[in-house]
């Protein structure tokens, strides 16, 4: 009987180990919570972008719209007029983008126009550049220009018109931008190459925007008023 008396019986813990109990499960607590607000964060900043929105068209000229359809049913190119109007229009969305994010009307108005003219190009780049990674099908890469919706219309409208090659086709950046000029094979493999590499930095939307905003607010290279917002 003494043999097995006290078996079952559960050991009370310490108070220090009490205390060390509490503290792990307090940050625990507070780690779970803090990354509930940065998910929540970058939510918004996903949601700001308008990545999302299933149509994009409303700020597109109709003209501009039109040369795309024809890009992806007869692989044309663009031509500079449509190359002008999609810079405009890519321009247009990045500025919006960061009208909406309240940090940056923390900022001076001198501050705020330095990012503008210096960062935003930058970031334009990135957003171009995103479009064009070496995985991508078409209807991946227009759909952060057109939207889900408008481009899931275009691909039923071209396969209804008996539209072949659809299945496999993929956009380049130069059929979409001629801004570079290159002076053979060799600078043109390596501008092509920096083009995806650049394309492939993010794994998904919420990282783009993430990698955009950091470019955005990079203070490198310019005469901030203040530095420290």
């Amino acid at each position: 009987k003494l043999k097995f008396e006290g078996k079952g019986k559960r050991k009370r813990p310490s108070s220090s180990g009490q205390r060390e109990s509490q503290d792990e499960e307090l940050e625990t607590s507070t780690r779970n919570d803090h990354s509930k607000n940065d998910l929540a964060t970058i939510s918004n900043y996903v949601a700001a972008s308008d990545y999302w929105e299933t149509s994009k068209v409303n700020d597109m000229d109709t003209e501009l719209i039109r040369k795309i359809i024809r890009m992806i049913a007869f692989q044309a190119n663009l031509d500079e007029t449509g190359q002008e109007q999609l810079k405009a229009v890519m321009i247009t969305r990045a500025k919006k983008f960061a009208n909406k994010i309240t940090e940056f009307h923390s900022l001076c108005p001198l501050d705020k126009s330095q990012i503008l003219s210096h960062n935003l190009p930058l970031v334009v780049m990135l957003s171009n550049c995103s479009m064009f990674s070496n995985h991508l099908l078409w209807k991946t890469q227009m759909s952060p220009l057109l939207g889900t919706g408008e481009v899931d219309k275009l691909d039923t409208k071209l396969r209804t018109l008996n539209v072949t090659g659809l299945d496999s086709l993929q956009m380049t950046y130069r059929r979409f931008f001629k801004t570079v000029e290159t002076k053979n094979e060799e600078e043109e493999r390596r501008f092509t190459d920096l083009v995806a590499d650049i394309g492939s930095w993010h794994q998904d939307p919420s990282e783009l925007i993430l990698l955009s905003l950091t470019i955005l607010f990079c203070p490198d290279m310019l005469d901030l008023t203040d530095r420290g917002k």
